[in-house]
């Protein structure tokens, strides 16, 4: 009695055994067809999705792009540093300047004072009864003083004439000097060249036109060829 009821509970088991084997096998049959379920769901969505979707229509358009027309820029014309500086002085005519001015800047022939201005007017000349131009300066002096040269030159005449013994300067520029009424011994000559107070002669009353007047030394400046004033010319 005892085998018997061992066998059936062997036999239960057994059972029991096989029916947890269909069990699990089930179960793993419906897991992965739940899975290929899933795997069609998402496939379908995604081909759904696909379908969907419109890609934009690419539109072309073969007409030419129109070319940009450039206007130019007006130039504008650079200001250089050469246009805005301001001219600065020659150098050497501003050396030519200042020596031409130191020409004419005369050493006084005497030392006496002025007796007679000058005057591009007639004056009468009692000594000889006639109107004329003064065109020089009467400078007191006595007679044997001696008359220096006003300025560097070189002696040009050397002449008797109605304001007597006379001697004749050129200088630069085109300056000349001529010293008169001078006694009849000069002491240079035709061609000399003379410095800056260099005695040329000595004062006499050679002059026929101021025989009437104290001694003197009649002084003369002329500039291309034109009277002007001595007096603007001493020093």
């Amino acid at each position: 009695m005892e085998h018997k009821h061992a066998k059936k509970r062997d036999g239960g088991g057994l059972y029991i055994a096989i029916c947890c084997c269909i069990l699990v096998i089930a179960l793993i049959g419906y897991a992965n067809n739940v899975a290929e379920r899933n795997k069609e769901e998402e496939q379908f969505l995604a081909e759904q999705a696909g379908e969907s979707t419109v890609a934009p229509e690419i539109v072309q358009n073969n007409e030419p792009e129109p070319i940009p027309v450039l206007t130019p820029e007006p130039e504008v014309a650079e200001i250089t540093h050469e246009e805005t500086e301001i001219p600065t002085p020659d150098t050497a005519a501003v050396a030519k300047n200042e020596v031409a001015e130191e020409t004419t800047e005369f050493l006084a022939p005497v030392g006496g004072k002025i007796l007679s201005e000058f005057s591009d007017k007639q004056v009468y000349y009692e000594a000889i009864e006639e109107w004329r131009t003064h065109n020089g300066v009467d400078l007191q002096a006595e007679v044997g003083d001696s008359v220096a040269a006003c300025a560097d030159g070189k002696v040009s005449r050397v002449f008797m004439g109605s304001l007597g013994y006379s001697i004749r300067i050129d200088h630069e520029n085109g300056l000349s000097t001529v010293y008169s009424n001078l006694d009849e011994n000069p002491t240079v000559a035709l061609g000399d060249s003379v410095k800056k107070g260099d005695v040329i002669g000595h004062i006499g009353q050679s002059a026929l036109a101021d025989m009437c007047d104290e001694p003197h030394l009649h002084f003369e400046v002329m500039e291309s060829g034109e009277y002007k004033n001595p007096s603007d010319y001493l020093n």
